[in-house]
């Protein structure tokens, strides 16, 4: 009773001119009474305005008033203030940085811009004590446009799984791209080398047509253990994993930016996170892009693992496809790779959502964390890569550029599946399965540790920048 004749009072004194109702100028002028930033009062009319006319009625200011109380009480708590609500400056410095609020027609997620952090804690001492009411203070300072977006980024870039790019953004990651481009890439190059010896068996296999490929640790062993005893040597094991590394870095950045593209048609310039299904299309249609752009080096890498003489140059190898087949060549097997996009993404990304999300309600936590994470992908790729197995075998095949003996008519997808099922069954198209999904295990741990060690210490050098410019 005496919180609503407190808000009450609020709403005869924002309510000058006695209208019986408040309009989205009388909130701006009223926010600094209210001790809140101007954003959270930006746009409530058009938020709480039932009836269109621009007007809102006392219920609901007052719903209002208390969701937003309930934000800011939030975003301290988030601060870390210690047993008795307060908190040093120093640690108000360190955490301030990483502080999110929700604001705006969908309760968005924002963050302070650096500029405007510089200045909230230009007068702030290492050793000062604040309280939650000295932060709503300090929160007046803010000018509305120095509050920014946070918005998910489109990658697992340190998960770089399965027969094709896990297409599931990574809500944790926000702030300046470039560090997770760069710690993405490296990890995907790092992982890729240490699981080329395995995708060198599972390639040979699948475009052999040998039903009989290696199923057991020990098949894998003695198939490795041959190529390297053999005219090719050790080197013979990392055959077209050069092409393979050459896309990791611009492959990170393709789907990056095609997501950011996909998303904001998705969106239709609306200032909200993306659905579950949004996220799902517009990865896959980042996922599509950046595979096609860079396919050709897939089909290089391919043809490059299947040559069994001396060490091949990867560029000589694509101007040799592009010289007998046209550059068309260099995109043998296209239309079985994109086809294979949709259930790769689909599962893919339902068995992480669902893994993901499951973790956290269990929890209560907005995000799984690192380890988790690592185990979920690794679930997803895994199952994506089994279920959606026999596309990949198909694109193999189609990229090695040999046609099946006794294919009748083209070689295209539907024609090689149906002809490879009729001459060796079901376990044909499962060809190569075995090593494909042994080497999720490399590609899932090395690229994962690479990449939080990198992203570690980036995000130590911008800290450290951070510091110095407050300081300043």
């Amino acid at each position: 009773m005496e919180r609503e004749s407190r808000l009450r009072e609020l709403f005869s004194r924002i309510d000058a001119r006695r209208r019986g109702f408040i309009a989205q100028e009388d909130l701006d002028l009223f926010a600094q009474s209210l001790r809140m930033p101007r954003a959270f009062v930006h746009d409530f009319v058009d938020e709480g305005d039932q009836s269109g006319d621009g007007k809102m009625s006392f219920e609901e200011f007052a719903a209002f008033v208390r969701s937003k109380e309930i934000s800011l009480q939030a975003s301290y708590e988030s601060l870390q203030p210690d047993a008795r609500g307060k908190i040093y400056g120093w640690r108000l410095k360190k955490n301030l940085r990483n502080m999110e609020l929700r604001t705006g027609r969908y309760n968005t997620r924002k963050k302070i811009r650096r500029r405007g952090l510089q200045q909230m804690l230009k007068y702030v001492d290492d050793s000062a004590i604040l309280t939650a009411a000295d932060f709503r203070d300090m929160m007046i300072l803010i000018p509305q446009g120095q509050l920014e977006t946070v918005s998910p980024y489109f990658m697992k870039v340190g998960l770089d799984v399965g027969t094709r790019r896990l297409p599931i953004p990574d809500r944790r990651k926000d702030g300046s791209p470039w560090g997770h481009l760069l710690a993405g890439g490296l990890a995907g190059i790092a992982s890729k080398t240490v699981s080329s010896p395995l995708n060198v068996v599972a390639v040979r296999a699948i475009a052999s047509g040998d039903v009989n490929g290696p199923r057991t640790v020990g098949d894998l062993a003695r198939a490795m253990s041959k190529i390297a005893r053999g005219p090719e040597g050790a080197r013979g094991l990392f055959k077209g994993n050069m092409s393979n590394s050459v896309a990791s870095a611009p492959g990170k950045a393709f789907d990056f930016f095609a997501y950011a593209t996909y998303k904001r048609f998705l969106l239709k310039g609306e200032d909200r996170e993306p659905t579950n299904l949004e996220r799902l299309l517009a990865g896959s249609l980042a996922g599509m892009t950046s595979d096609t752009l860079l396919y050709p080096l897939e089909v290089v890498s391919t043809r490059v693992s299947m040559n069994l003489g001396k060490p091949s140059n990867v560029f000589a190898t694509a101007r040799a496809i592009a010289k007998a087949g046209g550059v068309r060549a260099l995109y043998a097997g296209w239309g079985a790779a994109m086809v294979g996009v949709v259930p790769y993404a689909g599962i893919s990304f339902g068995c992480y959502d669902m893994l993901s999300t499951a973790y956290r309600k269990r929890l209560g936590g907005e995000t799984a964390g690192p380890l988790p994470t690592l185990c979920f992908g690794f679930a997803s790729g895994l199952l994506a890569s089994t279920l959606s197995f026999p596309l990949y075998n198909a694109t193999v095949r189609l990229q090695s550029g040999t046609i099946p003996a006794g294919l009748v008519g083209k070689p295209g997808l539907v024609n090689v599946m149906t002809h490879v099922y009729k001459t060796g069954g079901a376990k044909a198209l499962m060809n190569g399965w075995v090593p494909s999904c042994a080497k999720i295990v490399p590609q899932a741990g090395v690229s994962f540790f690479v990449y939080e060690i990198v992203k570690t210490w980036l995000d130590g050098e911008e800290d450290a920048r951070d510091d110095a410019s407050i300081e300043d």
